[in-house]
C-alpha cells in the first residue's frame, strides 16, 4: 500500500514536470480582437514569418439577447468552417467564455485571422441575437528559430493564459502576470479596483510557474513552492487568515513545496510535494 502511493506520488510529480517542460518549449503571443458587428478581426504581424500555429485559445466577452425555446450551439467560423462552438446555455449576459479552436482552421490571409459568431437557429420563433463585446486570441506556435520576427512582437512570449468571471490572467515566460477586465474585488491585482480594458501588470509578484483564476480571485504558483492570492475573498478563500479583498497579491500562509494550485468558485485547492492535498474558503457542500 505504501509502495503505490509513493508510485501514485512520483507520476503525479512527473506529469506536472512533463507539463510545466512542454509550456516552455513552446511560443505564443496574445491578438486583442477588433470587432466589427459579429466578426472578429485580429492582427497578426506580431507573429514570425512562417510561423505554424500550434494551438489557438479563443477567451470571448459578451451578450445575448435570447428568445430561442431550446439550446443551441454558437459557431465561430473561419473561412467559412468551424473552428469552435460552444453551446448557447454556456453564454449568458456578461459572461466570460475560453474555447480551444481546431488551430488548423485559422488561416492567415493579408496579416489577419478573422472570425465569423454564427448559430444553428432557424425558423422565426427561434430568435438570439449574439453580442460580442471584448475578444482576445493566444497562439502557441512553432517554427523556423531563424527566422527575423516583427519588431513588434513582445519580448516576453506568454506561457499561459486563465480567464475568470469578466476577466483574463496571462503568466509570461519571465514569471510575471498581467490582467484585464472586470475589477470590482481587485482581481486584476493591480493595485486597484478600476476595470481596464487592456492589461496591467500584477503587483509584486515575479518568478512565477503557474496562475490560476477563477470566478472572482486568481491564485499563482512562484518557483520557491509558496502560492499567492488576490481579488475576493469571501469565506477566506485567499488563505492568507482574513476575509478581506485583496487588490494585490498576498501570501497563502502556512504552505510550503507547492507543485499544483486550482482556483475553485469560492475555494481553493493545492498539491504539496509530498502528495498531500490541501484546500481552504467555501465549505458548504464539504
Amino acid at each position: 500500500m505504501k509502495t503505490s502511493r509513493i508510485n501514485l506520488i512520483i507520476s503525479v510529480i512527473l506529469l506536472i514536470i512533463g507539463t510545466l517542460s512542454l509550456s516552455y518549449a513552446s511560443d505564443g503571443v496574445l491578438l486583442t480582437a477588433t470587432i466589427n458587428n459579429k466578426s472578429l478581426i485580429f492582427d497578426t504581424n506580431s507573429l514570425p514569418a512562417n510561423a505554424t500555429i500550434t494551438s489557438a485559445t479563443l477567451n470571448i466577452t459578451g451578450s445575448q439577447t435570447d428568445n430561442a425555446v431550446e439550446p443551441f450551439q454558437i459557431m465561430l467560423l473561419a473561412n467559412g468552417l468551424v473552428a469552435g462552438s460552444l453551446s448557447s446555455d454556456d453564454w449568458e449576459n456578461n459572461i466570460d467564455n475560453t474555447i480551444e479552436l481546431d488551430a488548423s482552421k485559422l488561416n492567415i490571409i493579408n496579416n489577419q485571422i478573422q472570425l465569423q459568431i454564427s448559430s444553428s437557429l432557424e425558423g422565426s420563433e427561434y430568435l438570439a441575437e449574439i453580442l460580442p463585446a471584448t475578444a482576445t486570441l493566444l497562439l502557441n506556435y512553432a517554427g523556423n528559430h531563424g527566422v527575423k520576427r516583427s519588431s513588434n512582437r513582445s519580448s516576453n512570449p506568454i506561457l499561459k493564459m486563465t480567464a475568470g468571471a469578466a476577466y483574463s490572467v496571462v503568466l509570461k515566460k519571465d514569471g510575471t502576470v498581467v490582467s484585464w477586465g472586470l475589477n470590482d474585488y481587485g482581481q486584476l491585482g493591480d493595485g486597484t479596483t478600476t476595470n481596464s480594458s487592456k492589461p496591467v501588470k500584477v503587483k509584486g509578484l515575479t518568478n512565477v510557474i503557474d496562475v490560476d483564476a477563477s470566478y472572482r480571485h486568481t491564485l499563482a504558483l512562484k518557483n520557491d513552492g509558496t502560492v499567492w492570492a488576490w481579488g475576493n475573498n469571501v469565506a477566506g478563500k485567499l488563505g492568507n487568515g482574513s476575509t478581506t479583498d485583496s487588490s494585490t497579491p498576498v501570501k497563502v500562509v502556512g504552505l510550503a513545496n507547492v507543485v499544483a494550485i486550482a482556483a475553485g468558485y469560492e475555494h481553493s485547492v493545492v498539491l504539496k510535494g509530498d502528495g498531500t492535498l490541501w484546500a481552504w474558503g467555501l465549505n458548504n457542500y464539504g
